[in-house]
């Protein structure tokens, strides 16, 4: 048992380390680690995070322990990790694990893919306004269900000090002095216009047909929407020289937070959040392999921002 658990250890430390490793100590890694996994799914799993940068998922290393048997906080103490922040690049690989990851911690629903055109969203959000404006002007995304589907609406928004958490996210009106709830869905335009009832509505059917781990969300302090600034979306457009004939997609995945857990605030949880692809015509999703450069975002996903509460801005 001793010998097991060493053989454990070197492996995380020959996955975990971001110094260079030969490739072959790095299949010989892989290999091995296969042995101590139980199924198929697991397996899939740990080929994507092996196959990775180290540093390029929310979660890496919480989902890592689940596979080794070991304790989260065994893990974090001994490589001292930190859980990225918002605006965090994704490549393909990071994209299919966070993706993975979301359907291993969530209830089934079917997901359609979503996409709406550049110029769309842009209108929505008021991208030109919201491209330079102060960290807390930018745009909110909310995990809805509809119609038994997974969903998400997005409106321009601005983040405020509230009484009852650290922030707050506040619809705001866009340049026609409107606030605009667009669900997105699967219709030719991308989205629908939606009113505030409706858009509450359709939070309440997320609140109540949602469950991590099988327990309803409702037993945790579990984030209602996803807060973006303008600033990191212009960073992720001008990377990708994204412009009238691109769509976007919005993905969802888990990341890493803290706090959502109410009977174990320090405890990490793999909560819902979104990514946002790039998508060209029938080449599909802009994206690649290859080493993840903090806010450097050309073929990469962008992750969606910070969960409100309580990491609003």
């Amino acid at each position: 048992m001793n010998m097991k658990k060493s053989t454990k250890t070197i492996l995380l430390i020959l996955i975990l380390t971001t110094t260079a490793c030969s490739q072959k100590a790095n299949d010989n890694t892989e290999s091995n680690q296969q042995e101590n996994l139980e199924n198929p799914y697991k397996s899939q799993l740990a080929n994507a995070i092996l196959n990775s940068d180290t540093k390029a998922i929310k979660g890496k290393e919480t989902l890592l322990a689940n596979l080794l048997d070991l304790s989260d906080k065994e893990l974090r103490i001994k490589y001292n990790k930190n859980v990225i922040g918002a605006g965090t690049p994704y490549n393909t690989l990071s994209c299919s694990v966070a993706e993975q990851l979301f359907t291993y911690k969530y209830n089934s629903l079917p997901q359609p893919i979503l996409k709406i055109s550049y110029d769309a969203l842009n209108t929505i959000i008021d991208y030109s306004q919201i491209m330079n404006e102060p960290k807390n002007i930018g745009f909110a995304v909310y995990p809805v269900v509809d119609e038994g589907k997974r969903s998400f609406v997005v409106f321009k928004a601005e983040t405020q000090e509230a009484e009852t958490c650290n922030d707050t996210i506040i619809p705001i009106p866009n340049q026609s002095e409107v606030i605009q709830y667009a669900l997105l869905n699967q219709s030719a335009q991308g989205y629908t216009t939606i009113s505030e009832q409706d858009f509450y509505r359709l939070k309440v059917d997320y609140q109540t047909s949602t469950s991590y781990e099988g327990q309803p969300i409702d037993n945790f302090y579990h984030p209602g929407g996803i807060f973006y600034n303008g600033d990191q979306l212009k960073e992720f457009y001008e990377d990708n020289n994204a412009d009238s004939g691109l769509d976007i997609e919005f993905a969802n995945v888990s990341v890493s937070k803290q706090g959502a857990d109410i009977s174990n605030p320090q405890a990490f949880m793999e909560l819902h959040s979104a990514i946002l692809i790039l998508h060209q015509g029938e080449n599909g999703r802009i994206l690649q392999n290859g080493p993840i450069i903090p806010g450097e975002f050309q073929n990469r996903a962008i992750d969606f921002g910070h969960m409100c509460p309580p990491d609003c801005k």
